[in-house]
Parts: C-alpha cells; sequence; structure tokens
C-alpha cells in the first residue's frame, strides 16, 4: 500500500486534456459523417434549370394581379 499524500484538488490540467482531446474526436467523426451523408445522398442528385422556362415563370408570377379570395356573406361579423 503507498502512502503518498495527494493534493485536496487536483489540476485541471489532464481534464482539460482530456475533454480537449475527446471534443476534437467527436468533431472530427461528425465533419466525416456530414460529408458522407453529403455524398450519398445530396451529390447525386443534379438539377438542371433550363433558364427560358424560368425566367417567363418568374416573370408571369411578378406582373400577375393579386389574387383576392372572397368570402361569403356569413363570415363578416
Amino acid at each position: 500500500m503507498n502512502l503518498t499524500t495527494e493534493p485536496a484538488l487536483p489540476s485541471s490540467a489532464p481534464r482539460r486534456w482530456r475533454l480537449t482531446y475527446h471534443l476534437a474526436i467527436v468533431l472530427v467523426v461528425k465533419v466525416i459523417l456530414l460529408a458522407l451523408l453529403w455524398n450519398v445522398f445530396i451529390k447525386p442528385n443534379k438539377v438542371t434549370v433550363d433558364i427560358d422556362a424560368m425566367s417567363n415563370r418568374i416573370a408571369s408570377t411578378a406582373s400577375a394581379p393579386p389574387v383576392h379570395i372572397s368570402t361569403s356573406s356569413g363570415d363578416h361579423k
């Protein structure tokens, strides 16, 4: 049995180093998983946009008059 005196409050330096190490590991794993998910689900889906069709669509919705929804006479109080 070793009877050495230990300080009442241990130094926080080893704890901080261990916490920093674990957080770095978690962040690296998270970045790897996000990159993997992006490559599997997002990257393969290519969307082609027809510029003429989109410009016509935007121009037609911008110049269209606002739509008014009429309510029945029973809704007014």
